[in-house]
């Protein structure tokens, strides 16, 4: 199985949330069986990237993807 792009993978979190698959708001833990190719440190990453603060949105001009809640708690936007 191919690892998704870190883009692609923030899209599939939002829509596994979307569908109610996940919880929201959720952590890295709910994506673990989802994702298991892909290791919690990258998912973490990627959250934090996509967040509204964070290093894509600010630096690269990518859309948002979530919202941060509290540390390590996320919701869809």
């Amino acid at each position: 199985m191919r690892t998704p792009t870190d883009e692609h993978l923030a899209d599939q979190i939002v829509r596994l949330s979307l569908n109610g698959r996940i919880n929201t708001p959720f952590r890295v833990g709910d994506y673990r069986e989802h994702f298991p190719e892909v290791s919690e440190h990258h998912i973490r990453t990627v959250l934090a990237n996509y967040e509204l603060k964070g290093y894509m949105v600010r630096s690269r001009g990518m859309r948002p993807r979530f919202r941060r809640i509290s540390r390590g708690l996320y919701e869809p936007i």
